[in-house]
């Protein structure tokens, strides 16, 4: 059993006792932790097999120790490569915008008429504008309909994606549900090395993002800001009939 599915189990069990004890308080949403796990496995079965067909390749956007791993896929593919759109971010938001990730994909041969820069997920929250998963995915979905594509591969590091896929799905759900979204794998990093993720504010090494990232899982649905695993699976069963 994986951290991941040690820690899904423990984190559905806990929302369950806290419905039963106190029934008269706000329920939190139960996230199903094995049909989490169902997905999890999913999700990365199909993101290690070779590309498959599509119209672009969206490269999630990742702080910079993390960010080879979704450039480096980039030769691998023929068609548009999509990037988060915005300049001048990486001091504002932690991420780096397209000033940095543009000259990044020239160096490894990719013509600039196929690097397509996505605007959109820059947000405001509080007094600070933010960029994060779910709002890089609706611009990335926002982007796809008006462009009229139909099949888009995303690209994250492994910690990053089952949730990247998760948002992808949520934002295709409210806007464009005939997308059809795959998940890929960026080049493997080593999970000793220490890093940065999550605009740059959760430091460690790689191997403690897996943790981090299921506990966000469950924050994020509790908030109504990711579907079920269940409705997650249904829609990569209804992708592959489209």
């Amino acid at each position: 059993m994986t951290i991941f599915s040690v820690y899904a189990t423990l984190a559905s069990e806990a929302i369950s006792k806290f419905n039963h004890i106190f029934p008269s308080k706000r329920r939190i949403p139960v996230l199903n932790g094995a049909k989490l796990r169902e997905l999890y496995y999913r999700v990365i079965e199909e993101a290690e097999r070779p590309l498959p067909k599509a119209d672009m390749m969206y490269l999630v956007g990742e702080t910079r120790p993390n960010q080879s791993s979704v450039l480096d896929r980039a030769s691998e593919f023929s068609g548009l490569i999509g990037i988060i759109g915005y300049e001048d971010t990486e001091q504002r938001i932690g991420y780096p915008g397209s000033d940095v990730w543009m000259p990044e994909l020239l160096k490894r041969s990719i013509p600039r008429e196929r690097i397509v820069p996505i605007m959109g997920s820059l947000i405001q929250m509080g007094d600070k504008e933010i960029i994060h998963t779910l709002s890089e995915m609706r611009a990335m979905v926002r982007h796809t309909k008006e462009l009229g594509i139909r099949n888009i591969i995303m690209v994250a590091p492994r910690f990053h994606i089952l949730r990247a896929f998760m948002s992808g799905a949520f934002a295709l759900s409210e806007s464009f549900p005939e997308l059809r979204l795959f998940p890929v794998l960026g080049t493997p990093l080593d999970w000793n090395d220490k890093s940065s993720h999550s605009q740059g504010l959760l430091t460690g090494i790689r191997a403690d993002f897996l943790v981090e990232e299921m506990t966000r899982i469950y924050d994020y649905h509790e908030q109504g800001n990711l579907l079920d695993p269940e409705d997650v699976l249904a829609y990569m069963d209804r992708r592959d009939t489209i």
